[in-house]
């Protein structure tokens, strides 16, 4: 228990915490709402799922491309040019916008067949920029730190931490799944709500990080 006592009494802590796991959230929500889409557009009851598993085999490809890209050419790139604030800060703003995107495409009458796409770009830049920009920074973080937060609090972060926001996410899903207009509208304010908590923990962390 000297890991949470940790945790919840160093407000640096909490902010990793914020940093660590808040993605988790979003990405589970874009997730379920990119699911259903492929779902309605590739019905398994028509071929057994076999555009279904093409289309996630895609987008783990191209994930998995970005995220090589990213941290060959512009991870250490951007810590050394730029500094920790601006890599940490970037990455939930980047999501912002393209949550924000998302949800115009929508409102502007975008098709589901077009929604999906989009929804895939959106997945593959976020989740290849969390491989190759925001797991690299936030592990930064933890340099300033005792060996019980490297040992004890960093467990509790990556493990309990992310599985508890993944719950989160999963119970907004589960709310509002019989609906992709109203997953569509609540799960994008609420990803702007987090995000704005994330950007501000990203900011505090990132001034303490430097004194």
């Amino acid at each position: 228990t000297e890991g949470l006592r940790l945790l919840v009494t160093r407000p640096y802590l909490m902010g990793v915490f914020a940093i660590a796991t808040l993605y988790e959230f979003i990405g589970t929500i874009l997730d379920f709402q990119k699911g259903m889409l492929i779902s309605s557009n590739y019905p398994s009851k028509l071929d057994g799922g076999a555009a279904f598993a093409w289309f996630k085999g895609l987008e783990g490809s191209a994930i998995g491309v970005v995220s090589l890209f990213f941290a060959m050419f512009g991870t250490s790139f951007f810590m050394r040019k730029f500094g920790l604030k601006f890599s940490l800060i970037s990455f939930p703003t980047v999501i912002g916008l393209t949550v924000t995107t998302v949800f115009s495409m929508y409102m502007l009458g975008a098709s589901s067949y077009q929604l999906m796409w989009v929804f895939f770009g959106a997945v593959v830049l976020i989740k290849g920029l969390n491989y190759a920009l925001n797991n690299p920074s936030k592990e930064v973080l933890y340099i300033p730190t005792s060996k019980d937060v490297k040992y004890k609090t960093k467990g509790w972060i990556d493990a309990f931490g992310a599985r508890l926001l993944k719950t989160f996410g999963a119970g907004v899903n589960n709310a509002l799944s019989s609906s992709l207009c109203t997953l569509l509208s609540v799960g994008t304010f609420l990803s702007l709500d987090v995000i704005g908590i994330w950007i501000y923990a990203a900011g505090y962390v990132s001034n303490s990080f430097d004194t």
